[in-house]
């Protein structure tokens, strides 16, 4: 049977990718336009405090922001958006990090696979500051099911799985015990490598294996695709219900951003020692103009409001908030410059940070 499993909100996600990738190709950001960007985040072992508590604060949060920064004729239609969205059955209906984007024309959301930073934001531009990265590398992954009965390639993301090939061995009733020999195992993995291969030798995606040992061991030893990962789903996965095996390709995924950040960590370290890094704000700013930005590691619990010059790279800053007036967080501002230019930008918290600054360039 034919996998093609998405969330029940798949068409209002899908509208909501589109709108933000408008909005970082410009077509979708006028002037004088405010955005609300609301973050919840899942539930992990460093919250005290419950989802749904914390949720009913942001309710609250929105509602005194948009009164306290916008005219009250404005913050009715921006509150009419934002209600447009049942909220409490999204939450629900997932333990993912949820993220909410309004402006006058539009409400949308998103599911974000990881934990975010959690706030309401209310400024002169979407913040995606907690999502750049995430939004602009996509997170497509391929899920690789062996079974001596039923192999199967399937495509997935954070919110569906959709199979693109099954292939089975040719087995006749005479040969029911074909597939215990051994030499016929390794035959029909080299018939799956070969099919499947096709589809993905071209893709950088993430590949994850699923099967018994001794097929993965068998696949392993022909598999001709460097983006296969290391961390298997072990079992037989031909019964295997499919959100509890998409929840575990999202694990991996996450697993896989855990130690990419760490390996930016380890690169930071060595191309400081060769004067390859900068951590002066004013200096980092002007660098992200030039397209000189290899990699920015950002702090994703800190905001410094203000606006951010994108032609000069110079940047005026406030201490706190100003209330009234709608501004933007300059981290914001600088992640979206430095992916523009085709630099990658990676979050940590402040106090991951290896040094003391909310924002770290590795230039080119």
């Amino acid at each position: 049977m034919t996998i093609h499993m998405q969330n029940k909100n798949q068409v209002i996600i899908n509208a909501t990718r589109d709108y933000l990738s408008q909005y970082l190709a410009k077509k979708n950001k006028f002037e004088g336009e405010i955005y609300l960007s609301f973050y919840l985040s899942e539930d992990n072992k460093d919250t005290q405090v419950s989802r749904n508590v914390r949720f009913n604060n942001l309710l609250k949060s929105v509602e005194l922001t948009l009164k306290s920064q916008l005219n009250s004729k404005l913050a009715a239609i921006y509150m009419e958006q934002f209600q447009k969205i049942n909220l409490s059955e999204v939450i629900k209906s997932s333990k993912m990090s949820v993220g909410v984007f309004i402006s006058e024309n539009f409400a949308g959301f998103i599911y974000i696979p990881f934990p975010v930073f959690e706030n309401v934001i209310v400024a002169r531009s979407l913040h995606l500051k907690p999502i750049l990265s995430w939004l602009k590398t996509g997170d497509h992954f391929y899920l690789i099911t062996l079974s001596s009965k039923l192999c199967r390639l399937i495509k997935g993301d954070s919110f569906s799985l959709t199979e693109i090939k099954s292939i089975s061995p040719l087995i006749t009733p005479d040969d029911k015990n074909k597939m215990s020999d051994k030499k016929n195992k390794q035959k029909f993995m080299n018939l799956v490598e070969e099919q499947f291969y096709h589809f993905v030798k071209n893709d950088n995606c993430p590949i994850i294996m699923g099967g018994t040992e001794e097929l993965l061991s068998h696949y392993k030893k022909i598999n001709r695709d460097p983006d296969v990962l290391q961390e298997r789903i072990i079992g037989n996965l031909d019964r295997s219900d499919f959100d509890d095996l998409h929840n575990e390709c999202v694990d991996i995924i996450k697993t896989l951003r855990s130690n990419k950040d760490q390996l930016i960590l380890a690169h930071y370290q060595e191309l400081k020692h060769y004067g390859k890094v900068i951590e002066e704000l004013n200096e980092i700013t002007i660098a992200a103009i030039q397209g000189r930005i290899r990699h920015l590691l950002i702090a994703s619990d800190c905001y410094l409001w203000g606006s951010l010059d994108k032609v000069t790279g110079k940047i005026t800053s406030h201490i706190n908030k100003n209330l009234a007036v709608p501004e933007d967080d300059i981290l914001d501002d600088l992640a979206e410059i430095v992916i523009a230019r085709g630099g990658a930008v990676t979050l940590l918290k402040h106090t991951e940070m290896p040094s003391d600054n909310e924002a770290i360039a590795l230039i080119k």
